[in-house]
């Protein structure tokens, strides 16, 4: 797993770092979904930067984590440096994996033109396949 560790100073910021990671990382060629693992205290930024990384694509709905109904799937407006499908996770209620697996999570990390976004990533860092970024972030 790739670890990238961020400090951001505004909502701003961090949305544009996020677009920022995302244009970098599209350019590499995948064989599988395109995966980041987001973690960090509550209130670090977590869904600021899903919000950052939806802007960039396009996507002009509210991109609320959801914490709730644990998975959304946002089609995005068009395809964008070969990613067509937003998977946007939140782990933090979750007490077994075994839960993310029943959601289809093996077929959506094979195909790459997913994006998967994880909020709390870290509670199971076992089911995220090699070449997985994980993001640590935090606020001044």
């Amino acid at each position: 797993m790739e670890e990238k560790t961020h400090t951001s100073k505004s909502p701003e910021e961090l949305k544009s770092f996020a677009a920022s990671f995302l244009e970098e990382k599209m350019q590499s060629p995948r064989t599988r979904a395109l995966v980041v693992s987001l973690v960090g205290n509550l209130g670090a930024g977590k869904t600021t930067f899903v919000q950052g990384i939806a802007e960039f694509l396009g996507i002009v709905r509210s991109m609320v984590s959801p914490t709730f109904t644990l998975m959304r799937e946002v089609e995005l407006p068009r395809e964008t440096g070969g990613i067509t499908m937003i998977y946007h996770f939140d782990w933090f209620r979750l007490k077994h994996g075994a839960d993310i697996v029943a959601l289809g999570w093996d077929d959506i990390i094979k195909d790459p033109k997913n994006l998967v976004l994880v909020e709390w990533g870290d509670k199971f860092p076992q089911l995220f396949p090699e070449g997985t970024y994980q993001i640590t972030l935090s606020h001044k």
